[in-house]
């Protein structure tokens, strides 16, 4: 009982005294602050990019499934022109991203990767985030 109160005044007194000891409560507690507002605003970069990386690959997969009496190659040239296309006026159009595209038993299989540097998240050690995605389409057969 006696530890208790003791601890109860103590905390009494500290949360009214007007020496700084409050400032430097607040002091420690903007790092993880700071960190978790920045890791919020990387990851809404990182939805963002994944949003739009996958538009343009969905986009350039269904591009080949679609072109009519192609060969498997003029498709995959087809899938990369699009993807090129859809990109180069965004916000990915400068991104290091590899990508591929493969025809494989009438299903056209597309792939894309990309490193997003970060730019709060730096302060915590993380220099990048990995973005891969990926879209299956079916070639249409004739009827």
């Amino acid at each position: 009982m006696k530890i208790r109160s003791k601890l109860q005044g103590l905390m009494k007194r500290f949360g009214t005294c007007q020496k700084g000891g409050i400032a430097i409560l607040y002091a420690l507690s903007a790092v993880p602050v700071f960190l978790a507002a920045g890791s919020a605003i990387d990851y809404v970069r990182y939805f963002a990019n994944t949003t739009e990386l996958q538009a343009a690959l969905d986009s350039a997969a269904l591009a080949a499934a679609s072109a009519k009496d192609a060969t498997n190659e003029e498709r995959v040239a087809v899938a990369e022109a699009i993807f090129i296309a859809n990109l180069e006026n965004g916000a990915l159009s400068d991104a290091d991203i590899t990508c591929s595209f493969e025809i494989e038993d009438n299903t056209v299989v597309a792939a894309a990767d990309m490193d997003i540097a970060t730019s709060l998240m730096k302060f915590a050690g993380i220099e990048t985030m990995r973005l891969s995605i990926g879209a299956e389409i079916a070639v249409p057969g004739d009827k």
